[in-house]
């Protein structure tokens, strides 16, 4: 933890101002740190343990900062361009892994309403990343307002198919019946028009409030 402040940490600019020698002063601050600890190993009797966090603790602010670089992983199979939903996907990743996991315990164990929950509350996370204000930058790609609700309703329409084949999968393979395939379709049309008014309509209604208010008025009813 020590480590990962002192290579973190932005104030030494600061502090190089303030004092000429800043080494010596980081010095005495992570011994001063690290002594509770080194106290409690000498109490054990692990005294190997104290002089080594002891030495540590000298020498950290010697060593140089270490840059962590890190390429964002490609998402080949997302529609191209659509940066705000990679965006979306990315974010929310983690809630996408958790809710397949529910999705396939419900299938193991034959309780299909818990593929139906997990499948819906996808769909309202991959609708809800649409409520941010769209960047001006981005607007330039597109000629006029009808080139971008095309745009958006094509990549709208396969990212949400694409990422919900998983679920559908598990839904599937709970049962055969024809009944949770009308299911499926009726979610994906739902979820697409759901994120597609809420795209739409925030280029129309420039106020969050109201935009959320017809949010639940009329895009969650429906």
């Amino acid at each position: 933890l020590l480590a990962g402040y002192h290579n973190v940490r932005k104030d030494k600019e600061f502090l190089r101002t303030l004092t000429p020698h800043l080494s010596v002063f980081l010095i005495k601050e992570y011994t001063l740190i690290a002594l509770p600890f080194a106290g409690i190993e000498i109490i054990k009797g692990q005294f190997t343990d104290a002089i080594g966090l002891w030495l540590f603790a000298a020498l950290l602010p010697c060593l140089k900062k270490i840059k962590l670089k890190h390429k964002p992983v490609r998402l080949p199979f997302l529609y191209k361009g659509s940066y705000e939903y990679i965006r979306i996907f990315r974010q929310s990743f983690w809630v996408y892994i958790l809710l397949f996991l529910f999705a396939t315990a419900g299938t193991v164990h034959g309780n299909i309403k818990i593929n139906k929950v997990c499948l819906i509350l996808w769909g309202l996370v991959q609708a809800s990343g649409y409520l941010q204000t769209m960047d001006n930058r981005y607007l330039l790609h597109f000629k006029n307002f009808k080139t971008l609700c095309l745009f958006q309703l094509k990549s709208i329409a396969w990212n949400v198919f694409i990422t919900s084949i998983p679920f559908s999968l598990a839904l599937i393979a709970s049962t055969y019946d024809q009944d949770e395939i009308l299911f499926f379709l009726s979610y994906y049309t739902a979820t697409l028009i759901y994120a597609i008014g809420i795209g739409m309509l925030r280029h129309i209604i420039p106020s969050p409030l109201l935009l959320f208010i017809v949010q639940l008025s009329i895009l969650m009813p429906f």
